[in-house]
């Protein structure tokens, strides 16, 4: 064991005294990376934040250690990773390769535990998801990981929520569900995303996802896909969280479709759906 973390030592002091674009290289973005060089990566893309090649570089370098276990997440929280990949897609929002691995490497950790959600959003990840989304807009990739990372902070506490809807959120995810209509993935999550921002009791949120198009674009999804499991399952349950604000929500949702599309849904999964019922049908 002591070789083994002797080796990682020298490697990380050793490439500490390179340029550092060739500290990146060196290190790789294999699965093989080890967590005591998370600094070195970090510290390369802090020093040449201008230099795009060393972001790309770094960015799938994070990427690679965030879709491993928690350990992996976690460490790259605790190192500045978050802070990383956000500067990173701040300074080179134009870029599609930094922009892809920054989203994908966000997504992975917003996939972990509550306290991995606040971090993402501590680290300005909302804004510069939202951010993405309009400046790839034509860019599915990018669609899917974004309104899958803005589903899972979401996802989260309501102050997790809220930050997201007050990023935008809500406008972002329906242009990007009306873009990629067919797109089923781009469809199952943005449904999420939507139902996740009008979940809880506040009416704002509700309304905010409502003035953002939801309703609509939701019925849309469940109508091109309407063979799709999770695209029925989460459009019910964002039409019926939207529908549960205020009476203008309420009739938001009625009038795009939303009692047909429940109960259509209901029929295609081959099951009575509480939503209908929630709805006054």
């Amino acid at each position: 064991m002591e070789s083994i973390i002797g080796a990682a030592v020298t490697r990380v002091v050793r490439a500490s005294e390179e340029p550092a674009g060739e500290r990146i290289r060196k290190f790789g973005f294999s699965g093989s990376l080890r967590i005591c060089e998370l600094p070195g990566i970090i510290k390369a893309m802090e020093e040449q934040m201008s230099d795009a090649e060393t972001q790309r570089l770094g960015c799938a370098c994070l990427l690679n250690v965030t879709a491993g276990d928690a350990t992996r997440k976690q460490a790259v929280v605790e190192n500045g990773g978050l802070a990383a990949i956000v500067a990173s897609m701040r300074a080179h929002p134009t870029d599609e390769v930094v922009v892809r691995r920054g989203c994908g490497a966000l997504l992975n950790c917003a996939y972990g535990d509550a306290a991995c959600k606040k971090a993402v959003l501590a680290a300005g990840a909302a804004a510069v998801l939202v951010s993405a989304m309009v400046h790839h807009h034509g860019d599915v990739e990018v669609a899917r990981s974004c309104c899958c990372a803005l589903a899972q902070v979401a996802g989260g506490d309501a102050a997790c929520k809220q930050a997201v809807v007050g990023a935008g959120g809500a406008k972002a995810v329906v242009r990007a569900m009306g873009r990629h209509s067919g797109d089923v993935e781009v469809q199952r999550d943005g449904c999420c995303a939507l139902r996740d921002m009008a979940a809880g009791d506040d009416d704002a949120r509700k309304k905010a996802a409502v003035a953002a198009g939801g309703p609509a674009t939701v019925v849309e999804a469940m109508g091109w896909h309407v063979c799709d499991v999770l695209v029925q399952l989460f459009g019910c349950a964002a039409l019926s969280n939207m529908a549960n604000g205020d009476s203008e929500c309420r009739q938001a949702v009625l009038g795009a479709g939303g009692l047909s599309a429940l109960e259509a849904a209901g029929g295609a999964l081959g099951e009575p759906t509480s939503f209908v019922v929630g709805m006054g049908a």
